[in-house]
């Protein structure tokens, strides 16, 4: 406590803003009230409230999947959040999802955030799901890197 945590993220947040870059700024109870993050200094900016029924990591991948760009994540008073949203966020960090994507949609399966060297289990459901299944294991094994 009056540590300067949330003036040091609003400075990372209006570095990035400078640089170009877009991204989330989450928090919880803060003093200036729901859905703002401020400082004592008397900076403040928007940010998402971080209630206890949201789920960070869906409303992330939601984002992601309809195309919006996010290239920082900032996480103000953490310590208000539910071990869960935490979790989500480490499943952010790390890149694994939670729930299943649709193949049919590229963006969704790009916003996984697999990395070479990565396992990835793929189920294929469908009419044509032994021709799929079939194709897939072929570009897969004919990928050398």
């Amino acid at each position: 406590m009056d540590s300067g945590k949330s003036t040091l993220a609003l400075q990372t947040a209006h570095n990035h803003k400078s640089r170009g870059r877009t991204g989330l700024i989450f928090t919880s109870k803060d003093r200036a009230g729901a859905g703002v993050i401020s400082s004592r200094l008397g900076l403040q900016s928007e940010a998402i409230e971080v209630e206890a029924s949201l789920d960070i990591h869906k409303f992330v991948v939601e984002h992601l999947s309809m195309g919006d760009r996010i290239d920082y994540i900032i996480c103000d008073e953490a310590q208000f959040y539910q071990p869960e949203q935490i979790e989500g966020l480490a499943k952010i960090v790390d890149g694994a999802p939670t729930a299943p994507v649709d193949g049919a949609s590229v963006l969704r399966v790009m916003t996984l955030g697999v990395k070479c060297g990565d396992e990835v289990l793929v189920t294929v459901e469908g009419e044509s799901e032994e021709e799929t299944s079939a194709k897939l294991q072929e570009i897969v094994e004919s990928n050398d890197h």
